[in-house]
């Protein structure tokens, strides 16, 4: 203020003594004046001192008038600092605390909510060995929730009980109303008491451990997060009877006399596991469940018979294990679904899984079911397929659009499999099939179109005709021990084929190409006597065995003219003629054990031989290699063979030669 009248009296001197020096009147006197500031300018209060000319003489500074102003702001007021407030959170066995404890967390509640958030944490105690517990308390109407709500309390558990007791709460929160914005846990009867107004959980519900006999939630219509009920081996009864969606998993695990399930009106669940729960007969309790986003496992409950949910469509994986009174199991898949895994179920009879439009689903495996009759997968395309060790299967059909990966059938009973594919075309296996055990009867309308490898190993096939005759593999093929198998359908091989083992088959007239990318083998095929589709084949890329068919008359026809690895001809009692007249090039030869051949001339063999061997031919009286140039050969135990006459072929050959037990007493030339 002393300031501001400094200001008038120096502006009156001025006037007054420019008056009298110069003797003539001055435009104004100075005058002075203050505002208060604005917010934009002071946010805490202020003036506004200015200053002028008064040039109409009037006694007051205008606004047009001014020519200086001064702002002067106060000060910010100095206010108490945030209070600091205490979380305390479970910690779990680690480097803080060996055996578990609490952390206590604490820090300045700088929002002023209350309560203590994630970045208002700056320092954290450990309390180690002293477990945090929680517990449900209800509010009732009153001062603090004008319609009642919940209270959480929670603590240290100091006398280790496993329970928090009213003298250790050392934290409490109010949630009002019947809505809960967390995760909620409950251990008794009184907490789930208090959770009977509420009708939304926002977080998570898990009742562990209650030891209650029913557990009843009365209005609760949605859970965000998950529901686990578990561990309890009193439940007999669960009610839910207004509850809708859960959006986590629906979980109820080890409670051994749960016999009743009741939520009529739950519609969708983000998974669903159904684990241990020796008392449950059945899931009608869950009727109107028809969206399961995740999940499915249904394992190790003793007494569960049905396990069907007529109105889900499963949209995640589906685990159904160890489920020894199951007798059915009846599924239906959303447009697209995870992969599928039944095992171990003792009294399972039948396995349907369906899909009502096309879609895609992972691998399906059905493995060790003892009592499994029927298997029915339809309607979409899958990531793979093993049906394993399911000795009284009698019926297997799929009908799918393709399989993208591998197709397996093995080690179950005398089936009947009929396959269909949904294409109109062909069924289409992007990896490997295999077909082994005991399988009766194979059909299919269209031909199998496999990737991989195709194995027909040890079943009770007659034929393979029903594969509309064509059969095609990019890999490997192998019929092995098939005994009843006396015809294979026109067949493309992708590298190497093997034929061994099949006690009734006669004839080998499916082979649809000139050439064999890996290795041919032949062999142990009781009355196989006729090869004719051999007479096609040009050029083997790997080795060649043809050995124990007793049968077998002829083994190539004309067409043979590379073998780019070993040619073995064994053990074939009945061969009369090789086959060999043009081929032309071969790593290896052997012909041993064939009684009833009397010549090998190989008139066109003449690159890359490396070695002949001639064992133990009874009726061989002649071999011939004219061009030849070189080669070790080995001629041994063939009683008609001259040895003359493997002296000549000696001497005109470069390489190592040996030769015992042939025809000494004949003489060469005569």
């Amino acid at each position: 203020m002393w300031r501001m009248r400094w200001w008038v009296a120096a502006a009156i001197a001025m006037a007054a003594c420019g008056d009298t020096a110069a003797g003539r009147e001055l435009p104004g006197t100075v005058l002075v004046r203050t505002d208060p500031a604005t917010v934009a300018e002071c946010p805490y209060g202020g003036s506004v001192v200015g200053s002028g000319l008064d040039s109409d003489r009037d006694g007051v500074l205008e606004d047009g008038e001014v020519q200086t102003r001064t702002v002067l702001c106060n000060a910010p007021p100095v206010g108490a600092p945030p209070p600091i407030v205490i979380r305390l959170v479970a910690e779990p066995i680690g480097a803080h605390c060996a055996e578990g404890g609490t952390a206590v967390q604490s820090g300045p509640d700088r929002n002023g909510n209350g309560r203590l958030d994630d970045d208002e944490v700056v320092k954290v105690d450990y309390a180690c060995g002293e477990a945090l517990v929680t517990r449900l308390v209800a509010e009732p109407p009153g001062a603090r929730c004008v319609a009642g709500g919940v209270v959480f309390q929670l603590g240290r558990d100091l006398d280790r009980d496993g329970l928090l007791g009213d003298d250790e709460v050392e934290q409490a929160e109010v949630e009002c109303g019947d809505v809960l914005s967390r995760d909620v846990s409950v251990q008794t009867a009184a907490e789930v008491a208090a959770l009977a107004g509420i009708t939304i959980i926002g977080g998570s519900l898990a009742v562990n451990a209650a030891a209650l006999t029913e557990l009843a939630l009365p209005h609760l219509v949605q859970v965000r997060g998950s529901l686990e009920i578990a561990d309890d081996n009193l439940l007999q009864r669960v009610a839910a009877p207004v509850l809708q969606t859960i959006g986590g998993r629906l979980t109820l695990a080890r409670d051994g006399q749960l016999a009743t399930i009741e939520a009529p009106q739950l519609h969708r669940v983000g998974g669903l596991v159904i684990d241990g729960n020796a008392g449950l007969h059945d899931l009608t309790g869950l009727p109107a469940l028809s969206d399961i986003v995740g999940e499915v496992n249904i394992s190790r409950n003793a007494s569960l018979v049905y396990a069907d949910l007529t109105a889900a469509a499963l949209r995640g994986e589906l685990t159904v294990e160890d489920n020894a009174a199951l007798a059915h199991a009846s599924w239906t898949f959303g447009f697209t679904a995870g992969a599928v895994h039944i095992a171990r179920n003792l009294s399972l009879e039948t396995v349907d899984l369906g899909q009502p439009f096309a879609g895609t689903a992972g691998a399906v495996t059905i493995a060790s079911n003892p009592v499994l009759r029927h298997v029915a997968i339809d309607g979409f395309q899958i990531a793979g397929l093993a049906i394993d060790d399911n000795p009284a299967l009698v019926e297997a059909s799929l009908a799918v659009s393709l399989v993208t990966g591998p197709l397996a059938v093995r080690g179950n009973g005398p089936l009947s499999l009929t396959l269909t594919a949904l294409s109109q075309s062909e069924l289409g296996i992007a990896g490997s099939l295999s077909l082994s055990g005991p399988i009766a009867a194979l059909h299919s309308r269209y031909p199998l179109v496999a990737t991989g490898d195709c194995t027909i190993d040890a079943t009770q096939l007659a034929s393979l005709d029903q594969l509309n005759q064509v059969m095609q593999c990019g890999g490997a093929v192998h019929v092995t021990g098939n005994p009843r198998l006396a015809a294979i359908p026109v067949l493309a091989v992708g590298s190497s084929l093997e034929v061994r083992g099949n006690a009734a088959l006669r004839t080998l007239p499916f082979l649809a190409q000139d050439e064999i990318a890996g290795d041919l083998e032949v062999s142990d095929n009781a009355v196989l006597h006729d090869a004719p589709s051999l007479e096609l084949l040009r050029r083997v890329r790997g080795n060649v065995t043809i050995a124990g068919n007793p049968a077998l008359k002829q083994a190539f026809g004309p067409g043979l003219e590379q073998v780019d690895g070993e040619l073995v001809l064994q053990g074939n009692v009945g061969l009369v003629e090789p086959g060999l007249a043009h081929l032309q090039h071969v790593r290896s030869l052997t012909l041993a054990g064939c009684p009833l051949v009397t010549e090998l001339a190989l008139p066109a063999l003449s690159e890359l031989v490396t070695r002949i061997d001639v064992t133990d031919n009874a009726a061989l009286q002649h071999l011939a290699l004219p061009l030849l140039r070189r080669a070790d050969l080995g001629v041994f135990d063939n009683p008609q063979l001259p040895t003359c006459e493997l002296e000549a072929l000696f001497a005109a050959l470069l390489g190592d030669h040996q030769q015992s037990g042939n025809d000494d007493a004949t003489v060469c030339g005569r």
